[in-house]
Order: structure tokens, then sequence, then C-alpha cells
């Protein structure tokens, strides 16, 4: 697959995509996250993500970094 196929690929994902769910970069793989019982992203006491929340993982390469 190209590059620009692949690109083209997630934008039409992007616009079908649930609203109850979103992607979180985390070990060099993406999580499909569910959303939180009170509509947010879930968070764990420490304040980072609840991975009791991941619907599934995908093996594309990913950085969960800043800018």
């Amino acid at each position: 697959m190209t590059e620009d196929m692949a690109i083209k690929r997630l934008r039409k994902l992007a616009k079908d995509w649930p609203s109850d769910l979103w992607l979180f970069a985390e070990g060099g793989s993406l999580h499909v996250m569910r959303l939180g019982p009170d509509g947010a992203r879930a968070m764990n006491k420490f304040g980072g993500v609840d991975h009791a929340y991941i619907q599934a993982s995908i093996a594309i390469p990913s950085d969960g970094g800043a800018w």
C-alpha cells in the first residue's frame, strides 16, 4: 500500500468513527479506547489513561508524546 492510500483510508475511517471511541498511543501501538461512564476519557487515580477501557490494540507504529 502506498503512503497516499494509507492516509486516504485513515481519513475515510475518521468520517465514520464512532463518537464513543478514541485512539491512544502507548508502547508503540495504537489502542482503541472506550469513553468512561461520564462520557469523558477514563483516567486512573494517577492521572493516566485507564487501561480497563481498551477495546483493542493495533500494531501501527505510533508515539504518544507531545509535539
